[in-house]
């Protein structure tokens, strides 16, 4: 993350459309157009709020208009998607119980905290007299200070944009794409110009150009041009891992598992410790039921990753599903040490509920972490059912059942949940129940018991 500490020192380019952010400064430029790559394309302009001259340096915030009334919004690249605070919408009119607004999930940010989302159609919004009708906006329990919105990369990734720090104005052309849930054929400014969407970049002549270009493809979901140019970076570079590992993305995004496990190999054969690629082609490996293929990638990722690294959480839940819980609980105490305020942090609780549960060691800290990520969580079926194993093996049946039976009733077709509801109910005596739930278990996966013998349960 780079913040505004570094990017309100001079001024900031961000031409995210052709894979590009630039820290420039400027002199004599009172008068200026700064947009300098616009030529006769309209040039939209908001201006900033000014900042105190300290070395905390502002944020970029200007006033854009929703439906016509001022909403003080914040321009934020690394903000995941644009959203409207639950207050201002509010006072728009609009509220999750409004007819046509529909709920997207939660949303996070930095920090623990997770907020429900909804989308809500608007009348207009209005950028510095770029105005787009009928936008599809999130809305959310926002907290952002000084603003009521965020304009995120959703909004990056289609228009080329310069912040002047100096004279706290904000340059802005569109360049073509989706914008707020649209993808226009034709855009009109506010005062009827209609807008260039052809792209004038010159075509790329270097790998890395080629990369840069599939990168902004790739993020917008255009797949076919992404993998077009991700050829033609590692053919100019053809001992260049990261390009093989972009390729190897997109063709997994595009259902393509074959040339993606291709050029997965092709790029540890390149850099054998390259974690990223270990650990997605670990992901793959065990799809494929190559255990003892994803073990090996997933160690050797383990080993090259410092003891910080946020994929340590990733490591940990492989190492999870891996049956390798020893692994698992020594990253996901690395990971929690490094990571105190995350909002994956239910997950890793969670995670490591369920390494000490397949271990059957240190059950108050199991049933610990899994308190916590149920009261981060309580909707999530997997974290009641790591509740249940711990309370399964501490002897506490009536609260394994209990928890089994609230997990089921958020995934009913959970063979695992199924099968060792089972086992508790024949604990419990209950001869009939545990014969049907076995029977469901096993009809939905008839591997489940072996995974059951495995870490102690013989029924």
């Amino acid at each position: 993350m780079i913040g505004q500490n570094i990017l309100g020192l001079a001024d900031v380019e961000y031409d995210l459309p052709h894979g590009v952010v630039r820290l420039i400064k400027t002199q004599g430029c009172r008068a200026s157009n700064l947009a300098y790559w616009a030529g006769t394309k309209p040039v939209t302009i908001v201006s900033l709020e000014a900042g105190q001259d300290t070395r905390f340096k502002p944020h970029t915030v200007g006033t854009v208009l929703l439906n016509g009334v001022k909403v003080r919004a914040m321009f934020d690249s690394g903000a995941q998607s644009s959203m409207l605070s639950l207050a201002m919408a509010k006072r728009l009119g609009i509220t999750p119980e409004t007819p046509g607004v529909v709920s997207v999930g939660p949303s996070h940010g930095l920090g623990q905290h997770r907020v429900p989302t909804w989308r809500a159609t608007f009348d207009t919004i209005d950028i510095g007299g770029e105005a787009i009708r009928h936008p599809q906006i999130r809305i959310g329990q926002l907290e952002l200070g000084n603003a009521d919105m965020l304009i995120g990369v959703d909004f990056f990734l289609t228009h080329r944009m310069f912040v002047s720090n100096a004279l706290r104005q904000l340059f802005i052309t569109y360049e073509g794409g989706p914008v707020f849930g649209l993808s226009p054929k034709t855009v009109f400014s506010a005062d009827g110009t209609a807008l260039d969407l052809t792209n004038k970049a010159a075509e790329p002549t270097t790998a890395e150009g080629y990369s840069r270009r599939g990168a902004v493809y790739a993020s917008n979901r255009h797949l076919p041009e992404a993998l077009a140019d991700f050829d033609k970076a590692c053919a100019l570079a053809p001992t260049e891992p990261r390009y093989f590992y972009q390729r190897a993305l997109a063709h997994l995004a595009s259902q393509h598992f074959d040339p993606g496990m291709a050029d997965l190999d092709q790029t540890i054969a390149l850099d054998p410790a390259m974690a990223d690629a270990r650990l997605t082609r670990a992901s793959l490996r065990i799809r494929r039921g190559n255990r003892a293929g994803a073990a090996d990638d997933v160690q050797a990722a383990d080993a090259a990753l410092p003891p910080s690294s946020e994929k340590r959480l990733t490591v940990a839940s492989l190492s999870n599903d891996l049956d390798r819980p020893e692994d698992a609980l020594r990253n996901y105490d690395l990971w929690l040490k490094s990571h105190p305020e995350d909002s994956a942090r239910s997950s890793a609780f969670n995670g490591r509920c369920w390494a000490r549960g397949l271990l059957n060691r240190e059950l108050d800290k199991a049933l610990s972490d899994c308190n916590a990520a149920i009261k981060a969580d309580p909707k999530r079926s997997t974290f009641l059912d790591s509740r249940a194993l711990v309370r399964l093996r501490r002897g506490e049946l009536g609260q394994a059942l209990a928890d089994y039976d609230a997990a089921l009733a958020l995934a009913p077709r959970t063979a695992w949940s199924l099968y060792m509801r089972g086992v508790t109910h024949k604990r419990m005596g209950n001869a009939a129940q545990a014969a049907a739930d076995r029977a469901a278990a096993l009809n939905i996966n008839p591997k489940v018991a072996e995974r059951a013998r495995k870490i102690g349960f013989e029924e």
